[in-house]
């Protein structure tokens, strides 16, 4: 059985990795071309504000106090607001490539991600689903319209990522009590970020409703 949950998980993310694949090759968006997926906010802010990460992870800024900024700030406020994604991390290899092409791999890899994610979360709530059906359902998520119009803001792919977790945590409170999933995944999107928080707590209120009263 495990190996065939990993199975489903591996045929989900190398379908989303192809398909994207295709999509940069056919646009020549790298790295198969010189193109990048950034403008707009991810031109301006997030990929500068990750540079500045980067200059705190490698000793050349201080989180303390930041002179990135006009007269220097504090950066863990901004790091919370933009930055607090493991993936960030990633940007230690903007010195080896250009992190207007890096970014583009970030994207990426939340992207396959938020497919294993909700394929595990699919094939855990709903066991007796064909795997064709949940495969269906796990690219469409992926590629759903939040994906579309929002990856421009990409701390917010973090959440897109988390949610099949979070959704399989309440399942498993709301069904046999167990809460610790619940409360890892919460804990990690606050933290991530707590700017979106608002939206995941009205999230909750309204999932638990709905399971309430329809899951008798």
């Amino acid at each position: 059985i495990q190996d065939t949950i990993i199975l489903k998980i591996f045929l989900t993310g190398i379908s989303v990795f192809l398909l994207l694949c295709v999509s940069f090759y056919s646009s020549g968006i790298y790295p198969f071309g010189i193109k990048t997926i950034a403008w707009g906010d991810m031109k301006q802010q997030v990929v500068p504000l990750l540079m500045q990460f980067r200059e705190i992870l490698t000793g050349n800024q201080s989180f303390l106090f930041h002179t990135g900024t006009a007269g220097g700030s504090n950066f863990w406020g901004i790091f919370f607001f933009f930055s607090s994604s493991p993936f960030s991390f990633l940007f230690l290899l903007s010195d080896k490539i250009n992190p207007y092409h890096l970014i583009n791999l970030i994207v990426v890899s939340k992207l396959i991600a938020a497919g294993i994610t909700s394929t595990i979360m699919f094939n855990k709530m709903f066991p007796d689903m064909k795997y064709i059906y949940a495969f269906i359902l796990s690219i469409s998520y992926v590629f759903c319209g939040f994906t579309l119009m929002f990856y421009q803001n990409a701390i917010w792919l973090d959440m897109h990522y988390l949610l099949p977790l979070l959704i399989f945590g309440m399942y498993l409170l709301h069904k046999s009590g167990k809460p610790l999933l619940y409360m890892i995944i919460l804990s990690f999107m606050l933290i991530v970020n707590y700017y979106m928080s608002y939206m995941v707590v009205v999230f909750i209120v309204f999932f638990f409703a709905i399971f309430t009263i329809f899951d008798k």
